[in-house]
């Protein structure tokens, strides 16, 4: 029985520094490889620079000749200037006044206070008003008191 053991383990010695003497494991990267970038194909680098990068002809310059280039365009209308003012109006129901108002005079409404005048409370209008057009909001009947606050820069 000794002797049988005794030839097992050396049958198991020899086999495993067999194996050991064998042929390496293959590394997991290609061994031209080694040390370098993981694409360093100079082919596929090209290729991918030329379809999504800085090569590619979707990022190239767009040039222009004389047949192309945009027709001149005469400047914009001056914008008008507004002010802003606060409008004091007769009655309290001015709802149909404003849409009048914004039609004739481009007031445009920023808000309402309450306003003492005459020892009475009333309603003042806050907003913008074209300046040209300041004397049409005067001469509304609905108006009672006009008041420039700011005139627009």
């Amino acid at each position: 029985m000794t002797k049988n053991l005794i030839i097992a383990a050396a049958m198991l010695i020899t086999l495993g520094a067999v194996s050991v003497q064998a042929a390496p494991a293959a590394p997991a990267y290609e061994a031209r490889l080694a040390g370098s970038a993981v694409y360093s194909d100079p082919g596929f680098q090209d290729f991918v620079e030329t379809s999504y990068g800085y090569l590619s002809p979707r990022s190239s310059l767009t040039l222009r000749d004389a047949a192309a280039a945009p027709a001149p365009v005469k400047p914009a209308v001056k914008a008008p200037k507004y002010v802003f003012v606060s409008i004091m109006v007769k009655r309290g129901n001015y709802a149909g006044f404003l849409s009048r108002l914004g039609a004739s005079a481009g007031f445009k409404m920023s808000g309402e206070r309450v306003c003492r005048y005459k020892n009475a409370k009333t309603t003042c209008l806050l907003g913008w008003v074209r300046a040209d057009r300041l004397c049409q909001v005067r001469k509304s009947p609905m108006v009672t008191k006009v008041a420039v606050e700011k005139a627009a820069l």
